[in-house]
């Protein structure tokens, strides 16, 4: 058994550093998404000296009428561990990074192991556990910040949970198994389709034990039943709270709602079926595995029908679930990704059931000649989402164009391009150290400029206040309101603000007191 053991982390070794993530790790945030990425990073810098977990809040002063950053989101355990980590470390994003990557291959070598002892076959159950990190979308999420890579671990565990429960027939592993779908759950709403699917196979089996043999689920199915109970509850008492603390406070940084297909105006849809086929769409795997994938999917209803009825209805519930999913998220296809994290849970089960389902057909002697072919497509995705990740991060991993080329159509390459700049932001990741140097304290509201995110310049100036995004024309009215509030400095990138026609005219009432200037941003006493 250490002989797999080290065969799967030896694996998993070559892919971090085939994903340049020895140095991704030290990495700022950058590339797409990184709004959303820096209101993770600000919840956790504020639980530093927060030790209540019902009490989360950013840098930017969205609430209690411009007074505070109270706001709440996704379930907090992330976060409160990685500022009680932070604690006692200093702020490292390297850190946060880690933990993130840590829990989802955790996840995976867990899943390796059921796999291997169920199949006795390190070939399959290695391929099963690992073709998610073939994804560029995985692979450059993976080392992040978003709890939606945390729910997918969870979502991971819960399985492998589950598969132990099936085997042993023992209800701890139910109980853990349950207990992983929930924190799946509150890290991610999203992540909770494989507990509802479940379910409603525990509902299929207690309404018809008389006519069908148990397969999921023992007898004991009031305390079954009281265990998918508590998981709902737990995770609908988050998000109710969640709203209600932020009505209580006036601001949220993340709507926590449905952006629904009827939902969109023309325009909207429009561009979100433009974003998945231009840019998602490339993002999801190679397209070659892709397809391998749809096959398989449409092969697996036949797969689990010969397998059992629970089998397929337990499929039937995962595709119906991840379809609703899609549609009541329709509006994240456009420029969001990150959204699609949940889903591959998906392959794993569809590989799964293949896998599964010829072992079981070849009495465990699946041919060479389809094993040769796997380990290409493996091999295939793994040289491009090394590619893919350093066009994600081109401005500092020096992508091969040629290889890009013959990967991606010209615009994605653009795309990418284009959104890892740096450029915009020249002097942001360093500046902190120098606002101490000039007298800025880091208790001192700030006014930074041009920002349309929440959080995003507001971590790496290491102080709290307002963005562009409380102030998108930047009205001077609003500044002063805003003094009124207690800002003390404006600091603004003025070849930014030029470069994107943004009017500084407005605003040359503020110039009058530069206390200093850093690469491309000044600082103005208010």
């Amino acid at each position: 058994m250490k002989k797999t053991n080290l065969l799967f982390w030896g694996i998993v070794t070559i892919l971090f550093f085939s994903y340049s993530y020895q140095e991704i790790l030290f990495y700022p945030i950058h590339s797409i998404h990184s709004w959303r990425q820096a209101d993770c990073v600000s919840l956790a810098k504020n639980f530093i000296n927060e030790s209540n977990l019902l009490e989360p809040s950013i840098h930017n002063y969205i609430s209690d009428g411009g007074k505070s950053g109270k706001t709440a989101g996704e379930f907090t355990l992330l976060y409160f561990i990685i500022g009680k980590i932070w604690n006692l470390t200093g702020v490292h994003l390297w850190i946060y990074r880690a933990v993130n990557l840590g829990l989802l291959l955790f996840s995976l070598f867990h899943l390796y192991k059921g796999l291997i002892h169920y199949w006795k076959s390190k070939f399959w159950s290695l391929f099963t556990s690992l073709i998610i990190l073939t994804s560029p979308i995985i692979v450059y999420y993976g080392n992040s910040f978003l709890t939606n890579t945390t729910g997918i671990a969870c979502t991971i565990l819960g399985w492998s949970f589950f598969m132990r429960y099936k085997q042993l027939d023992k209800s701890k592993w139910l109980v853990g198994s349950l207990f992983l779908f929930t924190l799946a759950g509150l890290f991610k709403v999203t992540a909770a389709v494989s507990i509802i699917a479940l379910f409603g196979v525990f509902i299929f089996e207690v309404l018809f034990q008389k006519k069908v043999k148990l397969v999921f689920f023992n007898n004991r199915k009031w305390f079954t039943f009281l265990l998918f109970l508590s998981s709902f509850l737990f995770i609908a008492a988050w998000y109710i709270y969640a709203e209600k603390y932020n009505q209580s406070h006036g601001g949220k940084y993340t709507f926590n709602d449905i952006w629904a297909v009827w939902m969109l105006d023309d325009e909207h849809y429009n561009n979100a079926v433009h974003f998945f086929k231009h840019i998602t769409y490339f993002q999801l795997f190679p397209k070659l595995i892709t397809w391998v994938l749809a096959i398989m999917a449409l092969f697996s209803f036949y797969a689990t029908w010969k397998k059992g009825i629970q089998y397929f209805l337990l499929y039937v519930f995962l595709i119906l679930g991840f379809t609703t999913y899609i549609i009541l998220w329709f509006g994240a296809l456009e420029n969001h990704d990150y959204y699609f994290i949940n889903l591959f849970i998906l392959p794993i089960i569809v590989i799964t059931i293949i896998v599964d389902f010829y072992l079981k057909k070849t009495n465990g002697l699946i041919p060479f000649k389809y094993k040769t072919i796997t380990l290409s497509l493996f091999i295939l995705g793994v040289i491009y989402s090394s590619n893919n990740i350093s066009l994600r991060y081109s401005e500092k991993l020096n992508p091969s164009y040629k290889l890009s080329k013959l990967f991606n159509p010209q615009g994605l390459i653009d795309f990418w391009h284009w959104t890892s700049s740096t450029q915009r932001d020249k002097g942001l990741f360093t500046i902190k150290n120098y606002l101490k140097k000039i007298g800025v304290k880091e208790s001192d509201l700030v006014i930074s400029y041009p920002d349309p995110t929440f959080n995003y310049s507001l971590i790496y100036l290491n102080r709290k206040g307002w963005t562009s995004f409380n102030n998108n024309s930047h009205d001077p009215n609003i500044v002063r309101s805003q003094i009124d509030l207690g800002a003390k400095y404006l600091i603004i990138n003025k070849p930014q603000m030029k470069a994107t026609n943004q009017n500084l005219d407005s605003l040359k009432t503020f110039f009058q007191d530069s206390v200093g200037s850093y690469e491309a941003y000044t600082v103005y006493k208010l």
